[in-house]
């Protein structure tokens, strides 16, 4: 592991430790629905996305282990709660909520439904801003591994709480390290287009990007799922992760955007598109302040980010 070379005896708040607890909860009701069998439904014609069971369950068993009310800044404040996949019926977001759980039960459904561990579960606790859009003042992300299983989990904990670092705790041996930037760094970049844009700026970018990149002798490789790559990225396993116009949503990023910055990557999350109350976000994410400074120059030339107007597909 590229991390810092000792140990850390950091504690997570009480708020953040839940999130670690659910998180956990989470890949291992997702792991005991796919050792029953999983069956995988079409969520988006356009990108292809599917649903299993098992991120239904998932997120169910995180709903009922996160608190809808907390501690936070020294107030008891109510949290609302904002996942990928529908909510159970009756449930009501409170209208005076400042603070929300943001989850993703299943990052990287199709990798997990086919049995592959390049897969997470992600939760993060957001704040609303005066502009109303959230904000993740701390982030969870447990990554899966190929050596997990229903009753024992193998993989690591990333968690950050914002403005006190970043750290990875290995669920076994439940050593922590503090995360910063890795000694050596792997030349290749996860890198991704969304399908579901196929404009010519879409392409454009995509141009640009893949031969800035060619150019820094940066491979390219294609992203399976957007928590799991930052986390190799964490581990030194990727100079960058990018994905273009129509990028991740609040769910996927909300975890790994406070985890990444609060340990040292260069990162930018500019809302471009909403759709259904939901806001994309084109993702670009690296190590190297140089190679973040041409990809982001890159990025301002598209319509979105000329203004941030939202698009409502």
């Amino acid at each position: 592991m590229a991390f810092l070379d000792h140990a850390d005896t950091a504690l997570p708040g009480e708020l953040t430790m839940r999130m670690v607890e659910a998180a956990k909860a989470g890949a291992m009701e997702a792991l005991r629905n796919r050792a029953i069998g999983l069956k995988a439904q079409a969520k988006s014609a356009a990108d292809g996305d599917i649903v299993t069971q098992g991120d239904q369950a998932s997120q169910a068993v995180i709903f009922t282990l996160l608190p809808a009310r907390g501690m936070i800044a020294g107030r008891e404040e109510v949290i609302g709660f904002f996942g990928e996949e529908t909510m159970h019926a009756g449930y009501q977001f409170p209208d005076n909520a400042e603070f929300r759980w943001c989850i993703d039960p299943v990052d990287g459904t199709k990798p997990y439904y086919n049995g592959e561990p390049f897969w997470s579960v992600s939760a993060a606790l957001q704040k609303r801003t005066a502009e109303g859009r959230w904000e993740s003042i701390a982030g969870v992300v447990y990554r899966a591994t190929a050596e997990d299983r229903p009753d024992c989990l193998c993989g690591t904990v990333y968690w950050a709480e914002k403005g006190k670092g970043a750290y990875a705790l290995d669920v076994i041996s439940n050593h922590q390290v503090r995360l910063a930037a890795p000694v050596n760094i792997q030349p290749v970049a996860e890198f991704e287009i969304h399908p579901e844009v196929q404009s010519l700026q879409s392409q454009a970018y995509a141009a640009h990007a893949a031969s800035l990149l060619e150019a820094k002798g940066i491979a390219t490789a294609w992203r399976r799922s957007i928590c799991h790559s930052v986390c190799e990225m964490l581990e030194g396993e990727k100079a960058a992760v990018i994905q273009g116009v129509a990028g991740p949503f609040d769910w996927d990023i909300a975890a790994i955007s406070v985890i990444a910055k609060e340990a040292g990557v260069h990162a930018s999350f500019e809302p471009a598109l909403q759709v259904e109350g939901a806001w994309r976000y084109p993702a670009i994410m690296a190590w190297d302040k140089e190679l973040f400074d041409s990809l982001k120059a890159i990025s301002l030339t598209l319509p979105h980010n000329q203004g941030n107007q939202a698009v409502t597909r």
